[in-house]
């Protein structure tokens, strides 16, 4: 049976859903909202919760998945990145 153009829940049973599955997995914290895009992405989570009109569990804010990864290097200065890719660095130093 195919569900494509037809709704299957409520934003208020998505969202009662999804909060219940955070609370499971969250071990009693405050989850973080971690994206590639939270510009983008944040957008449609709020949006369900705001419509749903429930508080959103993630507060008024998320971290991009980059940011995250950065934080786990010792230095930033490490981390493999356009000079990897191309052999050289994008802005050479002065005096070159």
């Amino acid at each position: 049976m195919p569900i494509v153009g037809r709704r299957v829940a409520t934003d208020s049973e998505v969202v009662a859903a999804f909060t219940a599955w955070l609370e499971s997995v969250g071990g009693g914290q405050r989850p973080i909202f971690v994206s590639d895009n939270p510009a983008y992405d944040w957008q449609w989570i709020s949006a369900v919760f705001d419509t749903a009109m429930q508080p959103n569990p993630f507060g008024h804010s998320g971290r991009r998945l980059g940011d995250f990864y950065a934080g786990l290097m010792p230095a930033i200065g490490g981390t493999p990145g356009v000079e990897a890719a191309v052999g050289h660095a994008a802005y050479p130093p002065p005096g070159r």
